[in-house]
């Protein structure tokens, strides 16, 4: 049996601080079936569940030191989440630089490359090189090629 949920301002919401949750008051068994601790349930009015359902740039909700919803701020990234951001930068790029340079060595290794195009492959070849040698924990990009 399924059960269909609207939700509106005529629902009950309730929060629960450990779940970082909200969900309708008509849905606990079925939270509880599935195995949540619901023990720190309590109900709260309407404009709680809209403010707190809705996303804000730049915060994050947590349940505060009252165990009520709050808005925090995004944590700053570590150093690990910067590194794998680097990481996938650089590959991009490269592929992005990939894309450039096949048709252009293709033309080269055919004979038929434009004179005016040599010294762009040159330049994206060393830029994918320069790529390759980017530290993700320290990143220093080189400049793209025109």
């Amino acid at each position: 049996m399924s059960l269909s949920v609207r939700w509106g301002t005529d629902m009950k919401y309730l929060w629960s601080a450990l779940h970082n949750a909200f969900f309708p008051e008509v849905l606990t068994d079925d939270y509880e079936s599935a195995g949540w601790d619901l023990s720190d349930v309590v109900e709260v009015e309407t404009a709680v569940f809209t403010e707190f359902s809705a996303s804000r740039i730049g915060k994050v909700r947590i349940a505060g030191k009252d165990k009520m919803p709050a808005w925090a701020d995004i944590p700053p990234p570590t150093q690990q989440e910067l590194i794998i951001t680097a990481t996938a930068k650089v590959q991009s790029l490269i592929s992005e630089a990939n894309g450039v340079i096949a048709p252009l060595k293709d033309a080269l290794d055919g004979g038929y490359i434009d004179d005016a195009d040599k010294p762009k492959l040159i330049a994206w070849q060393k830029y994918r090189y320069a790529l390759t040698k980017v530290d993700p924990a320290n990143p220093v990009w080189p400049v793209k090629p025109e």
